[in-house]
């Protein structure tokens, strides 16, 4: 059987041992805790990346859009003026006509 002081050398003992388990598990603990930051850390950098070169094939496709755009813009102003072209030239023509007829035709004179 154990004296009182052997007792209480055993105590401090499993207690000084305790705090160094617990000083092992906190530092593994840390320990775990750096390597999940740094995978998260590589992963988000990866994920930046991944995003950043998505962004700039988005701003090429979208530039290349407004080009396409832009030469639908012109073809549809090309084609209005020339509808205007034909119009001013048809109003031209009636006139003519109107005139050529008022002469030729007087009495479909109005």
């Amino acid at each position: 059987m154990q004296s009182k002081g052997e007792k209480v050398d055993t105590i401090e003992k499993l207690a000084i041992e305790m705090r160094e388990g617990f000083k092992r598990t906190n530092e593994k603990i840390d320990e775990k805790i750096e390597q999940l930051a740094a995978i998260t850390a590589n992963g988000f950098r990866d994920v930046y990346g991944r995003i950043d070169g998505l962004e700039k094939k988005m701003d090429e496709g979208f530039k290349s859009v407004d080009v396409r755009f832009e030469q639908v813009n012109g073809k549809i102003d090309g084609i209005g003026r020339r509808i205007d072209s034909e119009v001013d030239q048809r109003i031209e023509l009636g006139l003519r006509v109107e005139k050529v007829e008022a002469k030729v035709f007087p009495e479909l004179k109005r």
